[in-house]
């Protein structure tokens, strides 16, 4: 609440800002009331010493510029006072409009670089506004978080935390070359793609198949989605110059060589694993069933279990978690003895899950 100073005689003595009247302001009416005052002073002063009457006469004109010069000199100066707070309220004025002018150019570029924004996220290819975890203007909001003051650089958080989720990408592909079997480096794989939907509402890929059996072949897809994402959210957030930050590609592309060095081989070796197990599973399935000890079924189980079991190429705990055991146990009867001999050997430890 603005605070108004009341002098004696009511009038109201408002600051100088752009709504208020010149004539209301204390500054015009101070540059009247000290001149006048001073003036009024110095003239009765001057009357009373010098025994002045009033009179009206010519006489009385010249001694009243005569005696009075100082006071009419004072009395001249409340009109370049006022002219002077006269020019510095219009200043005010001027500047509050173009305050204003630039405070709602300011709004219009805000809305209109984000609809930029999400034209430029739709043509990139990006999830709709039904399969993100926030909307749009607010991811727009966590890239350009002072877009509505004017100033539409990247974040430099939201920098740091994308450089972050690439380095923990990378650190976590080193840590699961290392202990392949360390089941808990896919859940933290997990944590950073959680970090990525909070910035971008970016949900996470739908995996086939437990990653627990297929570790490696989980974390190469999420890895790759992480990847794939972090690059189009770059390019989204570089649509206008100078606000790019496409250099951040290189690592990010580092970071896809780097995965298909550790992954490479063993997501073939896991897909040569599902391959197997699905290939013995649906011959299984129809052993012993309409074509009762058909030979070339059994030859093709004969042989996916040579693969599978007799080439040492995997473990027992890959194997256990491949092989269809359900099935084999089902056909038991219709299989050969060295398939028969194998099961019945491992079943009891590799019990069915």
């Amino acid at each position: 609440m603005r605070n108004h100073k009341i002098g004696r005689n009511g009038i109201v003595l408002q600051p100088m800002e752009p709504g208020v009247r010149l004539f209301r302001t204390w500054q015009f009416q101070l540059s009247v009331l000290i001149p006048l005052s001073f003036a009024a002073f110095f003239f009765f002063w001057i009357s009373e010493v010098e025994n002045l009457e009033f009179e009206l006469s010519s006489e009385a004109v010249r001694n009243l510029w005569n005696h009075h010069k100082l006071s009419l000199t004072l009395l001249g100066l409340i009109f370049p006072f006022t002219a002077l707070v006269a020019s510095h309220h219009r200043s005010v004025q001027a500047a509050e409009q173009i305050r204003q002018q630039q405070s709602q150019n300011t709004l219009t570029n805000h809305f209109i670089h984000t609809e930029e924004f999400i034209k430029v996220w739709h043509e990139l290819g990006l999830p709709t506004q039904a399969n993100l975890g926030k909307s749009m203007r607010e991811i727009h909001s966590e890239i350009f978080p002072d877009s509505l003051n004017g100033e539409l650089a990247i974040s430099k958080e939201f920098i740091r935390e994308l450089e972050d989720i690439i380095e923990k990408s990378h650190d976590l592909l080193d840590a699961i070359r290392l202990q392949p079997q360390q089941r808990h480096l896919f859940n933290n794989l997990r944590g950073v793609w959680k970090r990525l939907n909070n910035i971008t509402g970016l949900s996470a890929p739908q995996l086939k198949g437990a990653p627990e059996i297929y570790p490696y072949t989980a974390v190469f897809k999420y890895t790759q989605e992480i990847i794939k994402n972090v690059e189009l959210t770059i390019e989204v957030s570089s649509f206008l110059p100078p606000n790019s930050i496409r250099n951040m590609k290189t690592t990010v592309r580092a970071l896809q060589a780097h995965l298909e060095k550790v992954c490479t081989e063993p997501v073939q070796r896991e897909g040569e694993l599902a391959t197997l197990g699905g290939n013995l599973e649906a011959l299984l399935e129809h052993l012993g069933t309409t074509n009762t000890g058909n030979i070339s079924t059994l030859e093709g189980i004969n042989n996916y279990f040579h693969d599978l079991v007799c080439s040492g190429k995997f473990t027992d705990d890959e194997i256990k978690h491949a092989f269809p055991w359900e099935k084999a146990i089902q056909r038991q009867m219709h299989l050969s003895d060295d398939m028969n001999d194998w099961i019945s050997q491992h079943h009891p430890s590799l019990s069915l899950e």
